[in-house]
């Protein structure tokens, strides 16, 4: 069996040395890489927050817009629901007073009619009693006619 050779210190302590610069090298390149990558990452975390900050102050000024607007709203609505109401009574008001002067002029042309009726009825009877005159006058009258012919 061929027996392995152990590499001379100085060849040994070469390769070590240039694994120990590699090392060093990557973790240098790692090191500017992560600085880089950070870099970035603060920058864009406070470009973030920046944009946060303004999204942020928007939406509270929207709410603010928002909230204002619904209160004036609201007040507008309850104004406009008392306008209402107040125009609802008044038109019931208007509503039971015309019934109630409808029913006034219905009673009262109720007895004029009752009275027309009556009325009619009573110059039904004075015609009668007119025609029935009238009819004794037209026989007196021939009567008279009939005794100034037989006298003259």
């Amino acid at each position: 069996m061929p027996s392995k050779r152990q590499p001379s210190a100085p060849q040994w302590q070469v390769i070590l040395e240039e694994v120990r610069s590699q090392n060093r090298s990557t973790i240098e390149a790692v090191e500017a890489s992560h600085a880089a990558v950070e870099g970035r990452f603060d920058r864009l975390e406070e470009e973030t927050r920046s944009r946060f900050e303004v999204v942020k102050a928007a939406i509270q000024a929207t709410n603010k817009t928002v909230e204002s607007t619904r209160e004036a709203l609201d007040q507008r609505i309850e104004r406009s629901d008392q306008d209402n109401r107040a125009r609802f009574a008044a038109l019931e008001a208007t509503i039971q007073r015309l019934d109630q002067e409808s029913r006034s002029r219905d009673a009262s042309l109720e007895i004029a009619v009752s009275d027309l009726k009556v009325s009619v009825q009573q110059n039904s009877v004075d015609i009668r009693d007119l025609a029935g005159k009238v009819e004794a006058l037209a026989r007196l009258e021939e009567r008279v006619a009939a005794l100034e012919r037989g006298r003259g």
